[in-house]
């Protein structure tokens, strides 16, 4: 398809036709790639057969980009891998990105990835990590089936050190949702959580945080009175219920900057 050129960053978008069996031809011809994106394909419903078929074809591939195919159902066809092979397993892919993959139900986290963003895909209830994402630092989340604060313990990886949690309009202290918050993180973003008033309690855990931010929670009214000694900055957007008299002299609440303390 691509004759003897090296095609090492491929963007593929709005293509007719392009489903399962036409890309399972394509993908034969990707070894070279090393950033894929996929956009508004809408006939694709799974990348690959399974994770060690891909692991034999996509041998250079560490950057992916799902976006808008709205029939996206998994990334792989085979969601039930042997993960004792881990030699045989996509070991190159690092950073794995979905975005409004609406009908996407099941994303489980390859081994190698260290920065995950799963957004916008209103079918997906959780995010498997236990028998993958062992290596991952960043999760991105926002707007799946399942609020956050509905969801159970989560077996987070001990390297994952900063978490990025989007709209859950069900939340109104962060005591709901401190199960999910693992002790290893060191950047916290809580963002569009509309009824969110309380963050006095449940981030007591966090003892190795040091960069915490809140946008847009409209309702939220207190911090805790005593800030965690490890964090080194503070970012309060868009929070005007927020009272800078209770935290003086420790915070000065400055709507739309940031706030090293």
């Amino acid at each position: 398809m691509f004759g003897s050129a090296l095609v090492t960053k491929l963007d593929i978008s709005l293509i007719s036709g392009l489903n399962d069996v036409v890309w399972r031809g394509v993908i034969e011809y990707l070894g070279a790639v090393e950033e894929l994106s996929i956009k508004n394909c809408n006939e694709i419903r799974h990348l690959w057969e399974s994770e060690v078929i891909a692991s034999k074809v996509l041998v250079n591939l560490w950057n992916l980009k799902v976006e808008g195919c709205d029939n996206l159902v998994s990334l792989g066809q085979t969601e039930e891998e042997d993960y004792n092979r881990r030699s045989n397993l996509l070991t190159t892919l690092r950073m794995l990105e979905v975005i409004h993959c609406k009908n996407m139900v099941c994303c489980t986290c390859p081994y190698s990835i260290d920065k995950l963003r799963v957004e916008y895909c209103s079918s997906i209830t959780t995010i498997s990590l236990p028998m993958g994402g062992q290596k991952l630092k960043s999760l991105s989340i926002r707007k799946l089936k399942m609020p956050i604060s509905k969801w159970g313990p989560q077996n987070f990886p001990a390297s994952l050190i900063e978490l990025y949690l989007y709209g859950d309009d069900g939340v109104s202290s962060c005591s709901q949702f401190s199960r999910l918050l693992p002790s290893s993180l060191t950047s916290l973003r809580i963002d569009g959580f509309e009824e969110l008033q309380s963050v006095s309690m449940g981030l007591q855990h966090l003892t190795s945080l040091q960069h915490l931010s809140f946008f847009f929670c409209p309702k939220m009214t207190d911090l805790p009175e005593g800030l965690l000694p490890s964090l080194l900055s503070l970012v309060i957007v868009g929070s005007p219920k927020l009272k800078e008299r209770r935290y003086s002299p420790l915070i000065s609440y400055i709507p739309m900057k940031i706030i090293s303390l």
